[in-house]
């Protein structure tokens, strides 16, 4: 293999550096990192003037992705792996993806926050307390440290529900505005078929709306909601694409010490500071949402394990922007 290494600390990469992200100069953009390492990379290489393409330019110029899933969060990476697969059998598959993996398509996500300039990140939006509790690296008995923090954490602090105005927009799974179409079965015979002795091919004429098949009548209408809950976290389907969509998952209005230290316990268990358990979340789907924080206590936004300061934030789904190698 010939390697080159990219320094991704910087906000832009080196200008001797843009040209290897062509995919005429690399074969793949291998990122060791957790997911705050990844978005940034990728959201790096976008801003790069080079990459002010199309979607379908994009799968012939940009690299195939590969990861190194070493982070505090790794929810990104986790997502092509077996989330049951131990880490040493994850590192493993990761670089023989890289040798010989099969591509896969990946949703990514553009998000806006206040007025700031748009980025693009691939795995999720969190907004809830503790999002400090698991920043600290422990070499020795990682989890039990992590679990003591935790405690200490619940018993010092009140956990505040967050008063959110949320709009969405829902995804298009078969909708009136983009034509469900059904073939008719036996196409149309014109008389010069009889006379050449040719098959007629279904045309567009041949093809009728079958409204029957619309699930969603009001595609592109926005939804308004409020809401009230302890944590909210939009999570984005890196793999969906029938249709692709981010999921809304929210908390309960209220929670106890006691519930709170043990979601906090469950993250430490599953490696992942940011997840929000099925013991306490619904959830809805949208391909954009458009978040307006209204309660007045100090709330911090994380995306992709990047903390960033509460305010206004738009999310919207870019399907297949990406490729990644994954084992096959």
């Amino acid at each position: 293999l010939d390697i080159e290494i990219i320094n991704c600390n910087n906000n832009e990469f080196p200008d001797e550096q843009v040209n290897l992200l062509r995919r005429s100069q690399s074969d793949t953009l291998y990122i060791v990192g957790g997911d705050e390492i990844i978005s940034k990379t990728v959201n790096n290489a976008m801003r790069s003037e080079m990459f002010h393409l199309t979607q379908l330019k994009m799968k012939y110029e940009f690299p195939v992705l590969a990861f190194f899933p070493v982070g505090g969060s790794n929810y990104i990476a986790k997502t092509f792996f077996s989330p049951v697969s131990s880490r040493v059998k994850n590192y493993c598959e990761s670089a023989m993806a890289v040798i010989d993996g099969k591509c896969q398509s990946a949703n990514c996500f553009k998000y806006k926050i206040g007025e700031e300039e748009e980025s693009i990140a691939l795995g999720y939006v969190y907004c809830g307390d503790a999002t400090g509790v698991f920043e600290k690296k422990y070499r020795f008995f990682r989890r039990f440290q992590e679990k003591l923090s935790a405690l200490y954490y619940t018993l010092t602090h009140k956990v505040h529900a967050k008063k959110l105005e949320l709009s969405y927009v829902e995804p298009c799974a078969g909708c009136s505005k983009c034509s469900v179409y059904k073939t008719l079965l036996t196409p149309q015979q014109h008389w010069w078929h009889k006379l050449i002795g040719t098959r007629s091919i279904a045309s567009s004429a041949d093809k009728v709306i079958n409204r029957g098949q619309a699930i969603n009548l009001n595609c592109g209408e926005e939804k308004h909601v409020k809401l009230s809950t302890v944590v909210f976290k939009l999570a984005n389907d890196l793999l969906s694409d029938d249709p692709p969509k981010m999921d809304l998952l929210v908390g309960p209005k209220s929670i106890t010490r006691w519930q709170f230290l043990n979601e906090l316990w469950k993250r430490s268990n599953s490696d992942n500071p940011y997840s929000v358990s099925s013991d306490f979340q619904t959830s809805l789907a949208g391909r954009s949402f458009r978040c307006h924080i209204t309660s007045t206590d100090e709330t911090t936004l994380v995306v992709d394990g990047k903390k960033l300061p509460s305010a206004d934030i738009s999310v919207e789904i870019v399907p297949s922007l990406i490729q990644v190698l994954v084992p096959k």
